[in-house]
């Protein structure tokens, strides 16, 4: 609901980053730089997840501007960027479970967390680039 507001007055990227914001400053104590993405992150998710459940995928900001306005009510444009949206929702949780991973489990490698980390962004990304081509 909160994003939904924030989003229609100032748009989803800015609400996206004001929620990294107040995610972020929700931390008390943080030990690591992997408690303070978890949190992050798992707020990002949140939104995600909510734009999607509002039947307005956060992607919709970034596609408007490379499509035409006649396809922006079309059933399929919404469709694909609920697919789109879900990737990134996807991409969010598998950070989020690596990163509790790293901050709860006591021994195990930062450096997995990192590689989990990069992996889902770099799918997020490139499922962003490659779905649309598939649409045509």
């Amino acid at each position: 609901m909160i994003f939904a507001l924030l989003s229609r007055a100032i748009g989803p990227a800015a609400a996206l980053a004001i929620g990294a914001v107040v995610s972020a400053g929700l931390i008390v104590n943080a030990s690591s730089i992997f408690a303070v993405r978890l949190v992050v992150d798992a707020g990002l998710l949140v939104i995600v997840l909510a734009s999607m459940a509002l039947g307005r995928p956060f992607t919709l900001q970034y596609a408007r501007r490379q499509m035409p306005q006649q396809y922006w009510t079309s059933p399929r444009f919404l469709r694909a960027n609920t697919i789109i949206a879900s990737a990134w929702a996807v991409a969010f949780l598998i950070m989020v479970i690596a990163e509790a991973a790293v901050v709860f489990i006591s021994g195990l490698p930062e450096m997995l967390g990192i590689i989990a980390v990069v992996a889902a962004l770099a799918g997020g990304v490139g499922f962003t680039l490659w779905y649309p081509s598939t649409q045509a």
